[in-house]
C-alpha cells in the first residue's frame, strides 16, 4: 500500500501488438478514468517493482511482460465494471447472453427462459433486439457454428457425428448453413484448419 508517490504507471509495446492489445479492449472509450488499487493490482504492481531491480537475469523481462498485460487485464476489467452503467434491462440480456453461451449446444425455450427473467416474449425480443445486432436464434446459429469449427480443426469426429452433437436437425443443414456463414464446406474447413496427425 506503498504506492501514494506513483502517479504515472505507463507501458510501451511496439506497433506489431496492436491487434491483441485491440482485442482486449484498451483502446476502447472512456480512454482514463479513476482506479482502485485491488489486491491483485497491488500483488503485480510489488513483481514489477521486485524485477525492475533485477531486469537482466534471465527469464525477468518475459516476467515482467506477463505481468503487465496481467495488470493491464485487471485495468480493463475494473474499467468495465466501475465505469460502465449498467441499464437493468442490459444487465439482464448479458444474463440471457451467458446463459445462451454456456446452453448453445441444448434446445432453448425462449418463453421459458424470458419468464424465467420477469419478462414476456415481446419484451425479451424488444430488449434484445437494443443489445444485439442479431437474432437469438442466429446468435445462437454462429455458437454453434464456432464451436463446430473447434471440433472440425481438433478431432476426426465424422461430420455427421459433429452435427448431431451440436443439435442440428441433419447433416445436410449443417453442411449449408456451415457453407453458408464460412464460404466453405466442413470438410474443406477441416482440411484447412486441422494440423498434419502423423
Amino acid at each position: 500500500r506503498n504506492f501514494a508517490e506513483r502517479d504515472v504507471v505507463y507501458f510501451i509495446y511496439d506497433g506489431s501488438r496492436s491487434g491483441e492489445l485491440e482485442k482486449l479492449g484498451v483502446f476502447d472509450p472512456p480512454h482514463c478514468w479513476d482506479i482502485e488499487l485491488s489486491p491483485e493490482m497491488e500483488f503485480f504492481i510489488r513483481q514489477l517493482l521486485k524485477w525492475m531491480n533485477i531486469s537482466q537475469e534471465g527469464g525477468i523481462a518475459d516476467r515482467i511482460d506477463a505481468a503487465c498485460f496481467h495488470l493491464l487485464n485487471e485495468l480493463l476489467i475494473q474499467r468495465k465494471h466501475l465505469i460502465r452503467r449498467v441499464e437493468p434491462e442490459t444487465a439482464i440480456m448479458e444474463k440471457i447472453d451467458s446463459y445462451f453461451q454456456f446452453h448453445a449446444l441444448e434446445e432453448i425455450d425462449i418463453d421459458a427462459l424470458s419468464a424465467n427473467y420477469g419478462l414476456s416474449r415481446g419484451t425479451f425480443f424488444r430488449y434484445w433486439s437494443r443489445y444485439s445486432e442479431v437474432s437469438p436464434a442466429r446468435y445462437l446459429l454462429d455458437l454453434r457454428l464456432r464451436e463446430a469449427c473447434r471440433r472440425l480443426s481438433s478431432s476426426r469426429d465424422k461430420i455427421h457425428v459433429i452435427a448431431d452433437s451440436l443439435n442440428f436437425r441433419n447433416a445436410a443443414y449443417f453442411c449449408a448453413v456451415f457453407r453458408k456463414k464460412y464460404g466453405m464446406t466442413p470438410l474443406e474447413y477441416r482440411e484447412r484448419h486441422q494440423p498434419e496427425i502423423t
